[in-house]
């Protein structure tokens, strides 16, 4: 193309985002139960377009727009510093189950406000499978959403957000992706990380992770890097199996990096091992709550916490494991593989918890400490309803740590108690 030929198409360009900026007539109103129609406005620009990605184009470093209505994005990658706010009733960002619905360029900063991401999907998924990740979101940048919604989305990995960069979520929902129906109804599924897969940085605060399923580890979420739960939940996910290089299968969470949790829940998930939290990293509950979780399937156990060969865990400040179940493997509340490293203190409480085999609270192979806290009211099928430490495991007691009260006995292979 000769250098006039390309001069003239880009000024045709310019020219055709300049007449979708200021030609497109105002929205017609919608009938009642119809989408409302799109409008995007840059606000500091004072432009405004029916199409999203051209607005996302032609903005500028800073800048805050303003979505109505269904907007399709076709894919929209943002490499800019902006502010997106949702307004109006309903206000959604749809790939329409042919595109990913945002893209997140590295060094771009996007605050996503009162919006709702849906039907996003990699582009080429069906041909590209495995390889693709972030339905919704694929975050490369600095990205937050506040009091938003990320919903029926899919991808391989992280069905609703992939982040690599640095996520942060306030009182926002991810949810709905992979199957949605009580457990064992069929439906689409994912891979790994059905709401959330995250190698970066990432911060959830008053946020909810909930219906999201995959077939292999972290149906909720799976981390390979630093996050940090704030008065946040994680309830409802569910998984099938553990990945091929070993990971576990837990509903909940996975964790493979550093995850703390502070004045948080992770309840009602299912999965094959650690059903609530599986960890093969660095785990920290602070004043927070694994209840509820059930295990059915795995070998590998732990209903409420599965910690693995490398993983650490620290219990403390008044958390509790606490109504979790496990059908095969042992360890209702808590599974600690040998060479794993479990912490409970601070008047934490690891309660309430079933084993059909064996520890219904704890099953320990690897080190077990309790310190000033609790291990009572759990029942295991056969033996070791408090604790049922095996040869390679040690256990030890100190301060006020007691372990009481537990079917059909309270500690197993141990005489810390």
């Amino acid at each position: 193309m000769s250098r006039r030929h390309g001069a003239a198409r880009a000024v045709s360009l310019l020219l055709l985002g300049a007449l979708a900026l200021s030609a497109v007539p105002s929205p017609v109103a919608s009938a009642a139960g119809d989408p409302v129609r799109c409008r995007v406005r840059n606000t500091t620009q004072g432009t405004s377009s029916r199409f999203f990605r051209i607005v996302v184009a032609l903005a500028e470093d800073g800048d805050h727009l303003r979505v109505r209505g269904r907007c399709h994005t076709r894919g929209a990658a943002i490499a800019k510093d902006l502010v997106i706010t949702g307004v109006g009733e309903a206000p959604t960002l749809d790939g329409r189950g042919r595109y990913r619905v945002l893209r997140v360029r590295p060094g771009a900063v996007v605050t996503l406000r009162n919006l709702t991401l849906a039907h996003g999907v990699p582009r080429n998924y069906a041909q590209r499978g495995y390889l693709s990740g972030g339905g919704a979101v694929l975050n490369h940048g600095r990205l937050t959403l506040i009091d938003s919604v990320v919903t029926d989305n899919d991808a391989w990995f992280g069905a609703g957000i992939y982040n690599i960069g640095t996520l942060t979520l306030i009182r926002s929902r991810v949810s709905g992706h992979g199957w949605g129906g009580p457990r064992g109804e069929e439906g689409p599924i994912q891979g790994m990380g059905g709401g959330i897969y995250s190698t970066g940085t990432a911060t959830l605060v008053d946020s909810v992770v909930t219906r999201n399923f995959t077939d292999y580890d972290g149906g909720g979420i799976k981390n390979t890097g630093t996050m940090t739960l704030r008065r946040s939940r994680v309830s409802g996910n569910g998984s099938n199996y553990g990945n091929p290089l070993g990971d576990p299968g837990s509903g909940g969470i996975v964790n493979t990096g550093r995850l703390i949790l502070i004045h948080s829940r992770v309840s009602r998930n299912s999965g094959e091992e650690g059903a609530g939290i599986g960890n093969t990293g660095f785990l920290r509950l602070v004043a927070s709550t694994v209840s509820e979780n059930h295990s059915a399937t795995g070998q590998g156990g732990g209903g409420g916490i599965y910690n693995g060969g490398r993983g650490t865990v620290i219990i403390e400040r008044g958390s509790r494991v606490t109504g979790n179940d496990v059908r095969i493997g042992g360890g209702g509340g808590i599974f600690n593989r040998r060479g794993g490293t479990v912490i409970i203190g601070g008047g934490s409480r690891i309660s309430g918890n079933s084993s059909e085999t064996r520890g219904g609270g704890i099953l320990n192979r690897g080190s077990l400490t309790l310190r000033d806290s609790v291990v009572t009211a759990n029942t295991a099928g056969s033996v070791g309803g408090g604790i049922y430490n095996t040869s390679s495991g040690t256990t030890a007691l100190h301060g006020s740590a007691s372990v009481t009260g537990n079917d059909p006995n309270d500690c197993v292979g141990t005489s810390a108690c």
